[in-house]
């Protein structure tokens, strides 16, 4: 099997019918296309697990990792793992309820981006066929997708997991890290996003959004991550599953 170029990164948390639902996607990827990804989905300590989701034929390369420890919105150590356990030279890291079409994958396969760039996606909602807008009606493309080389994140130095338990630190990253080593740039191609009325697991349910995030949450995160040593990535307990 040859090395691929670029890798497809999920973290998963107790999302089985939609990860049936990528499964289902991904099998109709073009055979040229499957011989350049590979899809890595790290199951973030779910009961759910992402391993007993069952596979089938015709899927392009996939390795499951699990973190051992169910630690609420985790999202940003399982990235860390997914990248650290790449293969591809490239990173396209999204969330479960994102299906990427294969198009907008083939355009992120090296050589066709810039590694000095960071690509960011427009995204649209698999309900209402329309592009996902914010509180001025203006399109708006999703914060944590992006597709960077692996080199790119590292060199970013990858997402600081001392913001490992909290919802909404995703910009965090981008703000603070991986904007001084890399510019954004938005690709015309888009992301689908599905919501809880079209695959009940579409996304994490459960889990309350923003408990233990009082007035001023992002300030004070902000100061303790400048004045507190970082913790090492990688900083738990995991394991290949599949």
């Amino acid at each position: 099997m040859t090395t691929p170029k670029l890798t497809l990164m999920m973290a998963y948390y107790n999302n089985p019918t939609m990860l049936a639902h990528q499964y289902a996607h991904w099998r109709e990827f073009s055979d040229e296309l499957k011989e350049q990804i590979e899809i890595v989905i790290v199951d973030d300590g779910s009961q759910h697990r992402a391993q007993d989701v069952l596979r089938g034929r015709d899927l392009p390369p996939l390795r499951i990792y699990r973190i051992e420890e169910d630690r609420p919105w985790n999202q940003n150590a399982a990235r860390n793992l997914a990248a650290a356990e790449a293969q591809g030279s490239w990173l396209f890291m999204t969330d479960m309820d994102h299906v990427v079409p294969g198009e907008t994958l083939a355009a992120c396969v090296p050589p066709a981006l810039d590694r000095r760039h960071y690509y960011m996606f427009w995204r649209w909602d698999a309900g209402t066929l329309r592009p996902t807008v914010d509180k001025r009606g203006e399109f708006k493309p999703h914060p944590n997708t992006f597709a960077m080389a692996k080199s790119t994140f590292f060199a970013a130095g990858g997402y600081d997991e001392r913001t490992c338990g909290y919802y909404g630190t995703d910009s965090i990253f981008r703000k603070r890290q991986l904007n001084k080593v890399a510019t954004p740039v938005m690709m015309d191609h888009k992301i689908w996003r599905y919501s809880s009325h079209e695959i009940h697991d579409a996304s994490t349910v459960g889990l309350p959004r923003k408990q233990g995030r009082p007035e001023g949450w992002r300030e004070r995160m902000i100061k303790m991550l400048e004045t507190t040593p970082k913790i090492p990535m990688l900083s738990f307990e995991w394991e290949r599953v599949v």
